[in-house]
């Protein structure tokens, strides 16, 4: 039995991602090779924005956040409030590849039904936030005091037989995951675990996946032979050292390649909100798991 905490997507953890990803995506609109690392706190009465850009104008954050949430839900638009502390103009040069991805088959299915559940309120002006707690069945919940009603009515017809406590989660802050506040030409080693990930799990090779990728050498100067990959649990239907193995023979790891294959703008506010993406889905090295 597990535990979840699912905010909507303009709440918590998922409006730091978003709003981090909008920088990038507006970085990225004006200058493509323009290298970018950012993260986005939300202590709740504001935004914090930290990090740096080769892109050497200032943008208006307010305006970006408040014209996101005009198409999303308008009742948030005055609460903007943003600090920017985003160093611009400063060279960015790309480091050794040092990154790492943690999944459980189940449990991430279970979180996306609950995340799109709760995502799907937002379209109906029914904004909450909640943490399951499965085994006790039991559901911590915070909203409006204006929306009690709505969001018990919401949730007694999605869980059945489960007990409703109301709580205060306005004092909890976030910070956006790394992934979201990298420009494209910076994620391609993290957007390429993701779908190592997603290759390993679709064929039925195990039900986790924990992994390490980093490399010995700088991206521009890396070849296949550069590559550890590091499988850290052992529940994979085959050894771990041969599933490694594998993985660095199907895969695109040299710069050059990963760029053809994943170097387009990945759409990640579609992901948070719908939980789908086409180019993290891809899954076009299965051939090639199957073969061998």
């Amino acid at each position: 039995m597990s535990y979840y905490e699912i905010y909507n997507y303009l709440d918590g953890k998922n409006i730091c991602n978003i709003f981090a990803n909008l920088i990038v995506n507006k970085i990225h609109s004006e200058v493509p090779d323009a290298k970018t690392e950012i993260t986005v706190n939300n202590v709740r009465n504001f935004f914090i924005v930290k990090g740096s850009t080769s892109y050497d104008k200032t943008i208006d954050l307010s305006e970006l956040l408040r014209n996101f949430y005009t198409k999303h839900n308008l009742s948030k638009v005055n609460d903007v409030r943003v600090f920017d502390l985003i160093t611009y103009n400063k060279e960015i040069e790309l480091g050794s590849v040092n990154t790492n991805i943690s999944s459980n088959k189940k449990y991430d299915k279970k979180f996306n039904e609950l995340q799109n559940f709760v995502n799907s309120n937002v379209r109906k002006n029914i904004l909450f936030n909640m943490k399951y707690n499965e085994s006790s069945n039991v559901i911590y919940y915070d909203c409006k005091n204006e929306n009690i009603s709505e969001v018990i009515t919401v949730l007694e017809n999605y869980f059945i037989g489960t007990t409703l406590l109301k709580v205060d989660m306005s004092n909890e802050c976030f910070i956006s995951d790394r992934i979201y506040g990298l420009s494209s030409n910076m994620r391609l080693y993290d957007i390429l675990l993701i779908n190592i990930k997603n290759h390993v799990l679709k064929l039925g090779l195990g039900e986790n996946f924990n992994c390490n990728l980093n490399s010995i050498k700088l991206p521009q100067d890396i070849e296949n032979d550069d590559m550890m990959i590091t499988l850290n649990n052992n529940s994979f239907k085959v050894k771990n050292e041969w599933l490694e193995s594998l993985i660095l023979d199907v895969f695109p790891f040299e710069l050059n390649e990963l760029n053809t294959v994943f170097g387009n703008l990945v759409d990640l506010e579609s992901y948070i909100i719908t939980g789908k993406c086409e180019e993290l889905e891809e899954t076009k090295y299965m051939r090639d798991f199957i073969l061998v």
